[in-house]
């Protein structure tokens, strides 16, 4: 499928995430991170956050034409209550994800053990529009270290 090999090139491309701090724990510090963690990805604390997740995609969504890929299909700006679903779902399932393309360019990637986006290939703009809407979530945008 078409999307499919998009999104597989954008794994190759910088790397961006949305994540629940602003900045990488420095090494030597992670003993508490990884009890939090493992605290945070406890389904009553992950729900919460993706449900935040949905609402940054759904306000993204107003900006770009999306399309999301749920298992092996694909649907081009699903319906808001549709969209929010499937990702909150993800949160509530084991070995779960979403994938989005975003004008064919750029995606994100929702995983359900994971308490963070990852974006691929971000354009300037895109990455300044989520940099403002990051805000409206409590969450951070930071650029991976390669």
């Amino acid at each position: 499928m078409k999307q499919d090999d998009i999104f597989d090139s954008l794994l190759q491309t910088p790397v961006h995430i949305i994540d629940i701090l602003p900045q990488q724990v420095p090494k030597g510090f992670g003993g508490q991170y990884f009890d939090i963690e493992e605290y945070l990805l406890q389904d009553a604390q992950r729900l919460p956050l993706f449900r935040r997740f949905a609402a940054l995609v759904l306000k993204l969504n107003c900006y770009y034409d999306l399309e999301v890929r749920l298992g092996d299909s694909w649907q081009k700006n699903p319906p808001p209550a549709e969209l929010v679903k499937w990702i909150v779902s993800c949160g509530e399932n084991v070995d779960s994800y979403v994938t989005i393309l975003i004008d064919e360019s750029s995606s994100l990637s929702i995983d359900s053990d994971s308490l963070y986006i990852a974006c691929y290939n971000l354009t300037p703009a895109l990455e300044l529009l989520l940099s403002q809407l990051v805000v409206a979530e409590g969450l951070f945008l930071r650029r991976v270290k390669e």
